[in-house]
C-alpha cells in the first residue's frame, strides 16, 4: 500500500498541515495513524477526496504551496539517519513550512552514498551516529569530490552535542551547517532554505 504523510498530501491539495488533520479528524480522509502517532493517508484514499465535489468546489479559494527553489525545480532532499522518526518529523515539518520538496530516505552511510549518486540531490541532511558508515566518514567522502562538495550542501542534526571528540571531529569535517537534536521545525526550515539558497544554479546544475 502506497502511503503519503500529511505533509506531502498538503502540498498536493494546496492547503495547510492543519486543514488535512482537520478533514481526517471529520472522517473526509480516511487516514491510518501510525504508532508513533504520525498520519498517513492511502494514495487510493487522497485519489479517491481529489475527486469529490466537496474538495473541488472549494479548489478556487485556496493557493497552491510555492516550492523555495526560484528556478522552478523541486529541491531534492536526502536524508540520512538511522532514526526513522527523524524522517517522519523533517518530511512532516517542510509540509508545515510549505517546502515543496522531493524527499529520499536512507538509514545508513552506505545507502546514503549509494543515493547521492542514484538521486543526485540538492541537500543533504545528516546524521553523525550511524551504522555502516557513519556520518563523519560520510562527509570525509564527500569532500574528496570537489564538485560534489561545492554543489551539495550538508547539513548535520546531531544529538552528541555532549561528546567533545565526536563535535570536535564534526567541526574539522566541515559541514555547512550543525542543528543540534531536538531542532526547532522552524528553525529547520530556515536553515534548509538557506543552504538550497546559497547553492541555487549549483545545485540546478548538479541536477544534470
Amino acid at each position: 500500500m502506497n502511503l503519503i504523510t500529511t505533509g506531502k498530501a498538503a502540498r498536493i491539495c494546496g492547503v495547510g498541515l492543519n486543514t488535512i488533520k482537520s478533514w481526517i479528524r471529520s472522517g473526509h480522509i480516511r487516514g491510518i495513524q501510525l504508532p508513533s502517532g504520525h498520519w498517513r493517508i492511502p494514495a487510493v484514499e487522497l485519489d479517491r477526496f481529489l475527486a469529490t465535489a466537496e474538495f473541488n468546489s472549494g479548489a478556487k479559494n485556496r493557493k497552491p504551496l510555492q516550492s523555495v527553489d526560484s528556478n522552478g525545480e523541486r529541491p531534492r532532499v536526502l536524508v540520512v539517519d538511522d532514526d526513522p522518526q527523524m524522517h517522519v518529523f523533517i518530511e512532516d515539518a517542510c509540509g508545515v513550512g510549505g517546502m515543496d520538496a522531493e524527499f529520499v530516505f536512507s538509514s545508513d552511510g552506505y545507502a546514503g552514498l549509494i543515493e547521492i549518486g542514484r538521486f543526485k540531490p540538492h541537500l543533504l541532511v545528516l546524521d553523525i551516529m550511524m551504522p555502516e558508515i557513519n556520518g563523519l566518514e560520510l562527509i570525509q567522502r564527500i569532500k574528496k569530490d570537489v564538485e560534489l562538495a561545492r554543489s551539495m550542501p550538508v547539513l548535520v542534526i546531531t544529538g552528541a552535542q555532549n561528546r567533545r571528540l565526536v563535535m570536535h571531529r564534526l567541526e574539522q569535517a566541515g559541514p555547512d551547517a550543525i542543528l543540534h537534536k531536538p531542532v526547532a521545525a522552524p528553525v529547520l526550515i530556515e536553515t534548509m532554505r538557506s543552504l538550497l539558497e546559497q547553492c541555487g544554479s549549483k545545485g540546478a546544475a548538479h541536477a544534470g
